[in-house]
């Protein structure tokens, strides 16, 4: 089964947390850390590796760290060596991660912000997604935007072989037995793409300075 967290508002974590949750980081992750110069993105980097220990232990009862196959996609390993599929996503505040005992998985997230939607839909979007963009009001173009554009990053982590700029241009194509599941709220649009059973959704939160899962209906 796939297991999926999320947590938004990262932004607001008390520095000191995010000191002591970077303390606990594997060497591996340290290391990866360290190439990360942007202060936003070092804080995803070290909530997003919180919180898929948070869902390990609560998924397999074991902590573990991430580890990348031959290609340089992420699984996760757990102490005892368990290998389980691995997806991590993050925009401005908000955090994916997913686990999957039953195969491949990819997620993606992201939240409204300026950016060249037109632009990129004429650049990048196959034509009759350009149309459909075109025709539709201010809001529902957010909408079909983020939703095109998530559906597409959570496949090329679910895939691994091709990328983004190729499947933008191409219309959504998942093979028979793969599951998909969509949410657009005004907050963030998040995609996600596994094998297996309907995924087990949960919410994060922070409770006396750790990571508290509960189960979460998107």
């Amino acid at each position: 089964m796939a297991d999926i967290a999320l947590i938004t508002g990262t932004q607001s974590i008390p520095d000191s947390v995010i000191a002591r949750w970077h303390a606990r980081l594997p060497v591996s992750d340290d290391e990866r850390l360290r190439l990360i110069a942007h202060p936003g993105r070092r804080r995803e980097f070290i909530v997003a590796r919180s919180l898929l220990q948070v869902l390990s232990h609560c998924v397999t009862g074991e902590y573990g760290a991430v580890s990348y196959t031959d290609t340089g996609k992420p699984q996760w390993l757990t102490h005892s060596h368990q290998p389980l599929a691995c997806t991590i996503s993050h925009s401005h505040g908000a955090v994916l991660v997913g686990l999957n005992n039953n195969g491949a998985i990819g997620v993606d997230i992201e939240t409204p912000r300026d950016r060249q939607n037109q632009r990129l839909v004429s650049r990048y979007f196959d034509e009759a997604a350009a149309k459909t963009y075109a025709a539709k009001s201010a809001s529902e173009k957010t909408e079909f935007f983020y939703r095109y554009w998530c559906d597409r990053e959570a496949l090329v982590k679910f895939d691994g072989t091709r990328p983004l700029l190729q499947l933008l241009g191409m219309p959504f194509e998942i093979e028979p037995g793969v599951q998909h599941q969509h949410l657009h709220t005004a907050d963030f649009t998040l995609s996600a793409i596994y094998r297996g059973s309907k995924a087990h959704w949960l919410r994060a939160s922070v409770q006396d300075n750790e990571l508290q899962l509960s189960t979460w209906t998107p």
